[in-house]
């Protein structure tokens, strides 16, 4: 009985490690292309704030000109629009790696939780009393051997 509940233990151990070491490693992942995205958000942010800044002063002296120039305004400011709806897109991209990153760790908390109530259920269990005919039960050959040597001696 000893040996099971130890042998028990050890396979929950392992199973629980694997788990947590799987979990971690998903985690770190999802942290690494977070930060990754974060920091293609930076660098595209920068280039839509240059690009603006450029297309802004462009703007200004155009106004100026005739029509034609008018129409050239007209297609900068598509593609201003076009460069401020890509930088929406990562943003709403980060927001949903952030949310997964935030459910991966609370997913995390709970099966510590459980690993510590299996943990607790286990110490439980061991420390209960058995009845001589349970004991029994779970005689293998050796042990059987071993108690009628010990009965033929009384």
């Amino acid at each position: 009985l000893l040996n099971d509940t130890a042998t028990t233990e050890i396979y929950t151990e392992q199973i629980v490690g694997s788990v947590r070491c799987v979990q971690e490693t998903e985690i770190e992942l999802e942290r690494n292309r977070v930060k990754g995205l974060l920091m293609q958000m930076e660098g595209r942010l920068q280039d839509v704030t240059n690009e603006r800044d450029r297309l802004t002063s462009q703007l200004a002296d155009r106004r100026k000109d005739s029509d034609a120039q008018k129409q050239q305004l007209m297609e900068l400011q598509k593609r201003l629009a076009l460069g401020d709806t890509e930088f929406n897109r990562f943003k709403m991209s980060a927001s949903e790696s952030e949310n997964k990153l935030n459910n991966l760790q609370s997913e995390n908390a709970r099966l510590g939780q459980n690993l510590k109530d299996l943990r607790d259920e286990n110490n439980l269990l061991r420390k209960q009393p058995v009845s001589y005919t349970h004991l029994r039960a779970h005689e293998t050959g050796r042990n059987l051997v071993c108690r009628l040597l010990l009965e033929k001696k009384k």
